[in-house]
Order: structure tokens, then sequence, then C-alpha cells
């Protein structure tokens, strides 16, 4: 049986996040099979058919066979690293044609279809378009599969549940730069995806000003936990900075958490034993001084 490797070029765009969109790469001439959008968010009702459309660009010098199907995906960790899995429905996404030729250079809008069962439920269904190019190797041991993927976030309308909540947030309490970092988060207890925005404000304790504080954002699954994260940018006075993180989720109310760091410079403690030990070498001297300078009064 034939060793494969298999290469997964996914392309995606995930911060948390992030990443960059495909069009913001600097993309050379053998760059190889490229996919555009990197994501799509249909919406669709129960029982309808909506077309679109994805973009293929073979960046070789050689033509390429390329084949085209769907798959589901899910999230498989709070960091939100990805699984995939064929789906034996294929009524869902449906492919005007799933064998395709590219020439070299070439770019190429291939259509598709998203066809939503009439009994489908309310909620987030989560599926992977795949372009596969199979390369030609020397070896006759091993088949290397190139592949990239365009993301589909579907909803069908419906009663869909909306349930986020914030966990949990995290920052180190004592910090010797002026910027920290910090990390939430964030489940969806309901039936579709939705987006997830926290306010972090940044404030000098207790007097208010300085830092600039940060919106984390990112889309949550279904079922799912994820950690969102960040860095917040202190002030460049040492001292404690209060960190205020707002969560408003989309089912409505509100959660505020609240944390305090310690910016604590090198430089400020060298100061400081510098201080301290001029202090402790002349500090007889500097009572004998006041001492006189209380008696003359």
């Amino acid at each position: 049986m034939k060793n494969r490797l298999v290469f997964a070029g996914l392309a995606l765009a995930l911060g948390l996040s992030v990443l960059a969109p495909a069009g913001a790469l600097a993309l050379g001439k053998d760059a190889g099979l490229t996919i555009s959008p990197l994501r799509a968010y249909p919406s669709q009702d129960p029982g309808v058919t909506t077309a679109s459309n994805i973009t293929l660009s073979n960046l070789t010098k050689s033509p390429m066979g390329v084949s085209i199907g769907a798959e589901l995906f899910k999230t498989i960790d709070e960091s939100y690293d990805y699984a995939f899995a064929p789906t034996a429905d294929k009524s869902w996404i449906r492919f005007d044609d799933s064998n395709i030729s590219l020439q070299a250079g070439q770019t190429q809008k291939e259509n598709y279809a998203v066809a939503v069962p009439a009994s489908a439920k309310a909620g987030g269904y989560y599926f992977a378009i795949v372009a596969t190019v199979k390369a030609q190797t020397s070896s006759v041991n091993f088949t290397i599969l190139k592949q990239v993927t365009s993301l589909i976030y579907l909803q069908v309308h419906g009663n869909i549940s909306h349930q986020m909540s914030l966990l949990g947030t995290n920052t180190p309490w004592l910090t010797t730069t002026p910027s920290v970092d910090i990390s939430a988060r964030v489940a969806n207890g309901g039936t579709s995806h939705d987006e997830a925005a926290l306010d972090i404000p940044v404030r000098y304790w207790p007097w208010g000003g300085g830092g600039n504080g940060q919106v984390l954002q990112g889309l949550i699954l279904p079922s799912t936990i994820r950690r969102l994260d960040g860095n917040l940018k202190l002030g460049g006075v040492p001292g404690i900075y209060q960190v205020t993180v707002k969560f408003s989720p989309p089912q409505g109310g509100s959660t505020t958490k609240t944390h305090y760091v310690l910016y604590f410079p090198v430089w400020f403690a060298a100061l400081l034993v510098i201080g301290g030990f001029y202090l402790t070498r002349n500090w007889s001297l500097l009572v004998r001084k006041l001492k006189q300078q209380f008696s003359s009064l």
C-alpha cells in the first residue's frame, strides 16, 4: 500500500485570532494552488438553495488537475485548531464540476450551491470546501496531496438559541515591561455561531489615565469554548494599572472582571536600590543635619 503524505495548505485566517487573508499574502509564481474566499457566512431558510462560488488559482509553471469536494469541520480545542471529516451526505453542498484542470497561471471561478433540506433544524452547520491537487513525484512510494480550503459557516433560520458566557480571564499581576498579555475564555452554549467582543480598558490606578486597552473579538461555534488572546499597552509610568474586562453577550446582560497589574520595570528597581543605598550610607549625616536645623529654631 502506498504511503500518503498529506500537506493541508489550509489558508485559514483565525486569532486567534486571527490570520491574514489570501490577498494580503505575497504569492510568488510557484506558490501552488490558492483558494478564495477563505470564509463564507451564508444564512438561509430551510428548503432554500442559494448559489455561490469560489476562485481557484494555479500559481505554478505547470498545469494541474484539481478535485473539489465538501467536508465537515469542527474545532478540537480552545485554541480553535480545526479537524476535518468527510461527509456522506452530498446534498447540502453541490458543485457544478467536481474535477477541473487549471493551466499554469490560470484563475477560474467554480460555482457551487448551498441546499438546506426542508427538514433542517435551526442552528449552525459547518462545511469546508476542499480543493485537492495530486502532485507528480519521482518516487512510486509516495503520493503527495496538496489541499486548500474555504470554510462555510452556515446559519439556518428558525428558533436559534443564543447563550454565551465569559468563563474567566487571566493576566499576570506583575510585569517588568510596559505591556502585558491577557486571555479570556468564552463559551457558546447556543445553537449557532456568535461573535464575542470583549472591551478591555486600561487605567492608572487609582487616579486614572495612561494605558491603551483593546477589544478582543472572535467567532465562537456552538457547544465550544474559545480562548481569546491579546496584549495590553500600559502607560510609561511605574505603578498599579487597573484592567477591566467588559463582556455583553448577545442574549443580553453584561459581565465585568477586574485585574490589577503592577508595572515594575528594571530601571525603576535599580533606581530604588541606588536610592536605598544612598540613604543607608548617609542616614546618620542626614539625621545630624535635621537635628541641627531643629535646634537652631
